[in-house]
């Protein structure tokens, strides 16, 4: 646990010395780091409703006596 706070505290530091030295790279950065996290969760969901859609479909075709 004292090795998990110890990075915590380093993390915390250096960002926080980051974001007060240059102001432009910290905003490129959380920038970089939203699209980044719209781009992950936008093939998440791609996938995922691709294929609930394809799970569904087979469960309609059998229904229908299709399948």
């Amino acid at each position: 646990m004292a090795i998990l706070k110890g990075m915590y505290d380093a993390l915390t530091s250096f960002l926080q010395e980051f974001s007060s030295r240059s102001p432009l790279l910290w905003a490129l950065l959380v920038m970089a780091v939203v699209a980044g996290t719209a781009l992950g969760l936008y093939t998440l969901w791609e996938l995922v409703l691709r294929w609930v859609v394809s799970v569904w479909g087979r469960g309609r075709a059998r229904a229908n006596g299709r399948g």
